[in-house]
């Protein structure tokens, strides 16, 4: 069975180019089979780009506020087709607007059961011979839009382009492989995604509990209490004195700039040796 990257590559060059709007036999086989059609205005590289930045802003969890500025402005070329209902319409000839003719159901025009031509309009043979190509199919087809930016879009947006590939290259494995013509479009699904499983690289993440025996986390003497990341130790002078919460023993004009304890010199340098070695902080110290 093809694989995930052959589908891709298969379901591009056939459907997302303007050749296969040419090819009225792959046109009338996979209409018979699918819902989708493609899109004409991306290149495989812009395909394989778009797929990959939908991709990887899911995994991130970005959303709409953190798009890059010109996603906006490339989604805009991207128009996918739908196949219009397949009952009989009337089409309008371009050069006249008097002239009407029926289309019938089938896309194998003007072909009795027993596969006798039947006649021709004269206008239906002008409109054949002159309009043929993408115009033909834009008067089977619909242009229809990605789902709106809501706080998911881009997960959606990602399943969006998942439905097309997929049901696209299921419909194209049947005509370019005929031994898969009795598989079912659900066991491709699970073939693929079993192939995807198999590709995607699991990183091992390290549990990192709180309480590990002989591993606790380091404890902080009571004279300080916990440190702030990013902030620096440093005497301050003030006018009233108090008593020092290191040694209890003197009195002290100076406080901490961050925690506001009154330290004596020498308590306040143990304080800073303390902290470089247990949480590896950089202390200044002013006299």
């Amino acid at each position: 069975m093809p694989t995930m990257n052959e589908s891709i590559y298969e379901t591009h060059t056939q459907l997302f180019t303007p050749q296969f709007y040419n090819n009225i036999k792959t046109l009338t086989e996979v209409r018979k089979m699918q819902k989708y059609g493609g899109h004409s205005r991306l290149t495989k590289s812009e395909f394989d780009k778009y797929l990959m930045i939908l991709f990887t802003m899911m995994i991130s969890g970005k959303e709409r506020g953190s798009v890059q500025d010109n996603w906006s402005e490339l989604v805009k070329d991207v128009n996918v087709l739908q196949w219009q209902c397949k009952k009989q319409k009337t089409l309008t000839m371009i050069y006249t607007k008097s002239k009407f003719v029926k289309q019938p159901c089938q896309m194998q025009e003007f072909v009795s059961s027993r596969g006798i031509p039947r006649e021709q309009p004269e206008i239906v043979r002008y409109y054949n011979n002159n309009y043929k190509g993408v115009d033909y199919v834009d008067q089977l087809t619909k242009y229809i839009k990605f789902p709106g930016r809501c706080t998911r879009w881009t997960t959606r947006m990602f399943i969006y382009f998942m439905q097309v590939i997929l049901v696209n290259g299921f419909s194209l494995m049947k005509l370019l492989h005929p031994e898969y013509k009795e598989i079912k479009i659900t066991d491709y699904v699970e073939s693929i995604i079993d192939q995807m499983k198999i590709n995607l690289t699991k990183y091992e993440i390290k549990a990192t509990p709180r309480k590990i025996e002989g591993c606790n986390q380091p404890v902080v003497s009571p004279i300080k209490g916990p440190v702030i990341e990013a902030y620096k130790h440093y005497h301050v002078y003030t006018k009233v004195s108090a008593q020092c919460v290191g040694c209890k023993q003197c009195n002290s004009r100076y406080v901490c700039s961050c925690k506001g304890y009154h330290l004596c010199p020498e308590c306040y340098k143990t304080h800073i040796s303390e902290q470089n070695d247990l949480r590896g902080y950089t202390h200044i110290y002013k006299k």
